[in-house]
């Protein structure tokens, strides 16, 4: 009796790693992640052409300031922990090594494109208009 516990309490463990392995192959951005103000401005400086006005303006508003909250199908946005959005559907549309193309269909900006890069416990998204990414990193 002792030997089949054993072997089920294996079994199962067996099962549950392989199991969240498997989701997040299928769902790599389950989970919270948060804008990475520092990573973000090394970013900035090493790859932005902005202006001093322009990079204050992002520091005192955005970067470290958003929160995204997703499941395999959704996203929720949080600025400053104050929900913008709930239930943000997306999808990845391609993946191709460490990027991913995701696909969001927002009521507030409609259908978006983004492209992001991921690398390790964060990803990177392009700044639109600028030549420099946003870092968001795994919360929880």
């Amino acid at each position: 009796m002792h030997k089949i516990k054993s072997i089920v309490t294996i079994s199962l463990c067996s099962f549950l790693i392989i199991s969240c392995a498997t989701a997040r192959d299928h769902c790599p951005l389950v989970g919270k992640w948060g804008s990475n103000e520092k990573a973000t401005l090394v970013q900035m400086e090493k790859h932005g052409d902005v202006t001093e006005k322009v990079r204050s303006i992002f520091l005192n508003n955005f970067f470290g300031k958003l929160t995204l909250e997703y499941t395999c199908s959704e996203v929720t946005s949080y600025y400053k922990d104050s929900l913008v959005e709930k239930d943000i559907r997306y999808e990845i549309i391609k993946k191709e090594g460490n990027f991913l193309e995701i696909e969001y269909h927002t009521k507030l900006l409609g259908k978006i494109t983004r492209r992001i890069t991921l690398a390790g416990d964060c990803y990177y998204v392009p700044v639109g208009g600028f030549t420099f990414s946003e870092v968001f990193c795994r919360v929880e």
